[in-house]
Order: C-alpha cells, then structure tokens, then sequence
C-alpha cells in the first residue's frame, strides 16, 4: 500500500525539499505536478551544490518552478473540478430521463427535456429560456 503524502503540508514540504536537497528524494510514486516540481528541485540543488549555480540565480529557478507547480496544480484541481460537475450533471440527467419516461404531458416532457439538454450542455440557462419560449408560444 502506498504512503499518502500532504503536499499541502509545510512541514512535509520542507521535509521533502531537504531531501530533494539532500539528493535522497524519491519522487517515483509522486502526482505528476509534484513529481515534475521535486525532480526539477532536486537538480537546481545539485546546479547549485556542484556546477557553480549562484545562490541568486538558484532562488530565481526554484520560483519560477514553483509558480509552474502552483499552476499545474491550479489545472488540475480545475479539471477534477470540471469532470465532477460533468459527472453530477449525468447522474442528473439520467434521474430526469426516467421522468420523462414516467411523464404524461407533452409540456412536461418538453420542460425535462430542454433541462437534460441544458445539463449536458453545461448551461444552466438553456432551460429557462426554452420554457420562456414555449409559453410565448401559440
């Protein structure tokens, strides 16, 4: 079973960039934008503990990497974020299709039907707008 690391933690954070630093790191089993942020650490350390990489030159790397770690970061919990709502909004839809099945009236099933449609649109609109629509209607 596999070690569950809080990347969040700053006492882990620490831990795991001393031994980035340290070279004893062992990013194998890291999340993509961590494995990405602690393997390029760990050579920015080695530049600046044996190639003569200058202390200032060395901060400056580490935080554009860091910058590129919060917004790899920022993407990804975008795109759980995204995917889970996709995914409520299918749970959602197949609810609204068994009462469409279940419904008797045309105007009920127009109304669940432009509400499915809106939720695999993603637009939240789309439904209010149609019903709008069709009571202007003749």
């Amino acid at each position: 079973m596999k070690t569950q690391i809080n990347f969040n933690d700053s006492d882990t954070r620490k831990r795991l960039e001393r031994q980035a630093y340290d070279g004893t790191i062992d990013v194998a089993d890291f999340p993509p934008a961590e494995y990405m942020y602690f393997s390029e650490l760990r050579k920015i350390y080695y530049d600046f503990k044996f190639n003569e990489l200058s202390k200032e030159d060395a901060e400056n790397r580490k935080r554009k990497l860091l910058r590129r770690y919060n917004e790899a970061v920022a993407e990804y919990e975008n795109f759980r974020r995204v995917y889970r709502e996709y995914q409520d909004n299918l749970r959602r839809a197949g609810t609204l299709i068994a009462q469409i099945n279940k419904s008797e009236s045309t105007e009920k099933i127009a109304e669940l039907a432009c509400t499915v449609i809106g939720l695999m649109l993603g637009d939240d609109s789309f439904a209010p707008r149609i019903k709008t629509k069709l009571e202007a209607l003749p």
